[in-house]
């Protein structure tokens, strides 16, 4: 087996317990937002309590893919690097095993869960599956709620995305080949910051964190909730209180749905705009998303088209739900929407070289037996 590299990491690796008196503070600190948390999330109706128990027994019917999964965490990625200051200011690297790692391509995915239970380890399976085929996977934490709100979630993504354009090369990896990736809230946060990032451009502003929008080569997003008020209606319907979107995103939904932002920026702007301040985008969706409906991906597809970007007609998966792309079908040796990423990252270099994406890796394997997942699927609360 061949070993890894060294390298000199830039911002050191750093444990959550580094010290009983940074231990204390974050006991201290997940207590108080626990606190706040439950508060949050019991204003819902019942409904929501059932959702919660489905989402246990969802848990507990794909845990040998999820205990594998960890396993592989524990074992071969570059945890906890720092991108900054805070407690949750870490990323995880997934790197391609051998010895020249030299100018490889870069993920850099941003997990969901809701703004709320969002944490760097839901990229497991992309990171293992992406960094086998040669692909560097970047996977930031971010603050969640109700650490944050939307304006410090948006900050994090940025200052991440910032610290690897500048970091990348220490890993292997090329910065002019980065491409951005979201799922789901991660998803909304960085197709909203990619437009707020331009549109701050257009009107002379610095790049905040050292990075244009237009310096990515590109942004998939999968299973995104690109309009806020369409999504809070699904939610609602489902048992949440309203009042938690309240919360992360104030009283004014629209103002952060990158759909409606599209609307809004292209009545201050020219036919130059899209095409010269917005990297290439694709979105990727189930139709048996319950959790943010697919017809939103094509109602942000529509109006980015309107705003003159370079977008592809949005890929649909038939029946495939909310978590299908970054779960249940990995784990069952679907790797559709990674291969999907893999071939955008090559499409978009406008290069000759187009390897195949290695779907027969020990990486790509399946994970658990199938009517577990099936057991899994029937479960999922989203």
């Amino acid at each position: 087996m061949c070993r890894r590299p060294q390298v000199a990491i830039p911002g050191k690796s750093k444990s959550l317990g580094g010290g009983l008196g940074d231990l204390g503070r974050q006991c201290v600190t997940v207590g108080k937002l626990g606190t706040k948390l439950c508060w949050l999330v019991m204003q819902g109706s019942p409904l929501w309590i059932v959702m919660v128990i489905k989402l246990i027994l969802f848990a507990l019917a794909l845990a040998p893919a999820l205990a594998s999964s960890v396993h592989y965490w524990c074992g071969r990625v570059r945890k906890n690097v720092a991108y900054g200051p805070g407690l949750r200011h870490l990323l995880d690297v997934y790197e391609p095993g051998g010895k020249h790692l030299e100018n490889k391509p870069v993920v850099v995915f941003v997990t969901g869960g809701a703004w709320i239970i969002g944490y760097k380890a839901w990229a497991v399976p992309l990171g293992r599956a992406l960094s086998a085929n040669g692909v560097v996977v970047f996977a930031p934490d971010y603050r969640n709620c109700p650490q944050a709100r939307i304006d410090g979630m948006l900050d994090d993504v940025d200052r991440a995305v910032g610290w690897t354009f500048r970091n990348a090369r220490a890993f292997g990896a090329d910065p002019r080949k980065i491409l951005l990736a979201g799922q789901s809230a991660g998803a909304h946060l960085v197709s909203l910051l990619l437009l707020r990032k331009a549109e701050s451009e257009y009107f002379g502003g610095s790049p905040t964190y050292g990075w244009r929008a237009s310096d990515v080569l590109g942004f998939v997003g999968v299973s995104g909730p690109y309009h806020l008020e369409a999504t809070a209606v699904q939610w609602m319907a489902r048992g949440l209180n309203r009042n938690i979107f309240a919360w992360v995103f104030g009283n004014d939904l629209h103002r952060h749905s990158p759909a409606d932002e599209c609307s809004r920026i292209r009545e201050l702007v020219d036919d130059k705009f899209a095409t010269t301040l917005l990297p290439r985008i694709c979105l990727i969706h189930g139709t048996a998303d319950l959790s943010a409906p697919y017809v939103t991906s094509e109602l942000l597809e529509a109006r980015l088209r309107l705003l003159g970007a370079d977008v592809l007609p949005t890929i649909t998966y038939r029946d495939w739900t909310h978590t299908d792309p970054i779960l249940e079908k990995p784990f069952a040796g679907d790797h559709a929407v990674h291969a999907d990423i893999f071939d955008l990252i090559y499409t978009w270099q406008n290069t000759t070289e187009r390897p195949a994406f290695d779907i027969t890796s020990p990486d790509c394997r399946r994970l658990a037996p199938q009517f577990l997942l099936d057991i899994g699927r029937a479960c999922m609360p989203f």
